[in-house]
């Protein structure tokens, strides 16, 4: 998500692989499209000693590529919360995220409209996205305040939870963001700060600040608060384009590649530059994007389940790995992977130390687990 032409796109189209269309003119994404993206955990195979044999996602040098939903949507422009541009759309498709990346210019190269300017503040693009998701949720917010009745017997906080359910908000999280029983007693800074709080506790949002390879870009970094990755999405695409070609040898998310094809003169200095890049970010970015939103922003947690021995019902070896929500236990991962398993079990090991876990067990990150069945 962002504001047009500052490589949303080209984000989506290197993290998944997809061909939308990219150009640097606005609005050229005009529908959202939902592709497949990987996030990377280490695979515990190398330490069991075993080899993986991965039922989703796949499996490169000892590193686990989990299947993630990535969604590409529209440019957001200013006051897209009242409809303008493809407002309407995109907040529609906002519903069905977990988590929000923010991809902007950190070349400064855009204006609001998604124009070629120059010298453009990237926080102010941060600023105003944030207050139009802001904005948009006080809308919702001020219809679920208007629903309260205390002659009905319910809770303010459950008058509003109810109408913003779809967004993914909970009745606690309203508990924990209205400090007021009474929708009278709220100022409207009070509910603009409201609404603010439910949209960072529902939608928590990580910046992909995209163009790092762009000259000067990088100096603009240090104006950036939060949860910032700077990134290069066409040098990634340029190296998984490449990769499939067999010209260089690369993992995404590593931080280099090797050249391993023949290659004109031109073609070799356009992946040197890249390289120079890797060095100094780490690696492109934009897989360190993936892994930080899923990871760190919503702290998933990657648990391997297990039937018998180290592997399934046919007999593949590790061949399943889940991204459980933080504070998941033993029988939350045994109802993921299936009901019946769930009814049917009787308790975990801990494939790793061979200890017996309860079906409360709280879930590790990287854990290996037995579910023992009646």
């Amino acid at each position: 998500m962002g504001k047009p032409s500052v490589g949303k796109s080209t984000f989506f189209n290197a993290a998944t692989m997809s061909s939308r269309e990219e150009a640097d003119y606005p609005f050229t994404t005009t529908e959202s499209s939902v592709g497949r993206a990987f996030v990377r955990v280490e695979d515990p195979g190398p330490a069991l000693e075993v080899e993986s044999q991965a039922n989703r996602g796949f499996v490169e040098d000892g590193t686990r590529f989990v299947p993630v939903d990535l969604v590409d949507i529209p440019g957001l422009v200013p006051d897209a919360h009242e409809g303008r541009g493809m407002g309407n759309q995109f907040l529609s498709d906002l519903n069905q995220a977990s988590a929000l990346i923010h991809v902007i210019d950190l070349s400064g190269g855009t204006d609001a409209e998604g124009n070629t300017a120059e010298g453009r503040d990237a926080a102010r693009d941060i600023e105003f996205l944030e207050s139009e998701i802001d904005r948009w949720y006080l809308d919702v917010l001020e219809r679920g305040l208007s629903d309260y009745d205390p002659r009905d017997g319910g809770s303010l906080a459950e008058a509003v939870s109810d109408r913003m359910r779809a967004l993914g908000v909970s009745e606690s999280q309203v508990e924990k963001a209205l400090d007021a029983q009474n929708p009278r007693d709220l100022s409207d800074g009070d509910r603009l700060d409201a609404a603010s709080d439910l949209r960072h506790q529902s939608k928590p949002m990580l910046v992909a600040a995209n163009k790092a390879d762009v000259s000067g870009a990088m100096s603009n970094l240090e104006s950036l608060g939060g949860e910032v990755v700077p990134c290069s999405a066409k040098a990634e695409h340029e190296l998984r384009k490449a990769a499939e070609g067999d010209v260089v040898s690369y993992v995404p998310g590593d931080s280099d590649f090797d050249i391993v094809g023949d290659l004109s003169g031109e073609q070799r200095g356009g992946l040197e530059e890249i390289m120079e890049l890797m060095e100094h970010l780490g690696g492109t970015g934009v897989q360190q994007v993936l892994d930080s939103a899923y990871l760190d922003l919503l702290g998933l947690v990657p648990v391997f389940p297990v039937r018998d021995g180290l592997e399934d019902g046919e007999g593949n070896t590790l061949p399943d790995c889940f991204l459980m929500p933080p504070g998941s236990d033993v029988e939350d991962l045994a109802e993921r992977v299936h009901s019946e398993v769930a009814d049917s079990m009787l308790h975990g090991v801990d494939c790793r130390t061979g200890r017996r876990l309860g079906s409360d067990a709280e879930l590790s990150s990287g854990d290996v687990v037995r579910i023992v069945t009646s």
